[in-house]
């Protein structure tokens, strides 16, 4: 299982790093700019406080009371931890996940790929008061084994956490889930056995523009690229 986390621990982060989008107050263009800034494009425009940073796309799946199984789309989430390995997930109170999640101490995050957009985005359009989901996509919800939870059977990674924490942070609820399994299909495992993005084909959520955007080629190696970068007498960089 170390490994297995570890894996999902380095893909989350590094394509929240890839494709993050960040905004800044403007440079005063009167001040000189600092040494090695001349040409970089530092006087940058404000956005004013907004979520625009790119997100992934998780399907998180809860029991209701009644042992209904629902899942819904959520692009409020990551990484958060990694010993114990933890997953955030932020939710509206509104939300019919919310109150699930609250009741079972347990959720599943479904990881789907770009195979299952429109299912995705059909989980995040209806309410699992009114509809049942995994019937309006003709999917399916597999029980977890691990957590009081069900998870999409089709989707290619999945993610098994119990409820360790919970945050009000305003108008969303963040749940910090422990993972206790992580299940893959094959088809996205490399041939060391670990996850393979390129297999896996997850997709992202772009609040500006309100798009889905793939993962794209890679970029680069982790932990690699800037070592010409380090001097000689300094720390080596450290992996998450």
């Amino acid at each position: 299982m170390a490994d297995k986390d570890r894996y999902l621990a380095r893909l989350i982060v590094a394509a929240l790093l890839a494709l993050g989008l960040g905004a800044c107050a403007p440079q005063d263009p009167a001040k000189e700019p600092t040494s090695g800034a001349k040409g970089t494009g530092m006087n940058k425009k404000s956005l004013g406080a907004k979520t625009l940073p790119t997100a992934p796309v998780w399907a998180v799946g809860t029991y209701d009371r009644a042992g209904k199984p629902n899942v819904m789309t959520a692009a409020w989430v990551g990484i958060c931890c990694s010993k114990p390995p933890c997953v955030a997930v932020s939710l509206r109170k509104a939300t019919y996940t919310h109150g699930n999640i609250m009741a079972r101490k347990a959720f599943t995050v479904s990881v789907p790929s770009e195979a299952f957009l429109k299912q995705t985005d059909y989980f995040g359009l209806v309410s699992g008061r009114e509809v049942d989901k995994f019937a309006g996509s003709g999917l399916t919800a597999a029980k977890s084994e691990t957590v009081d939870a069900p998870y999409i059977g089709e989707f290619p990674l999945i993610i098994e956490c119990k409820l360790l924490n919970s945050f009000e942070l305003g108008l969303h609820t963040m749940f910090v889930g422990e993972i206790v399994d992580v299940k893959a299909d094959p088809a996205v495992l490399g041939p060391d056995g670990s996850l393979d993005a390129g297999k896996l084909k997850p997709f992202f959520f772009d609040p500006g523009s309100r798009q889905y955007f793939g993962l794209g080629e890679p970029a680069g190696k982790a932990f690699e690229a800037g070592k010409g970068l380090v001097k000689p007498a300094g720390p080596a960089a450290k992996q998450p």
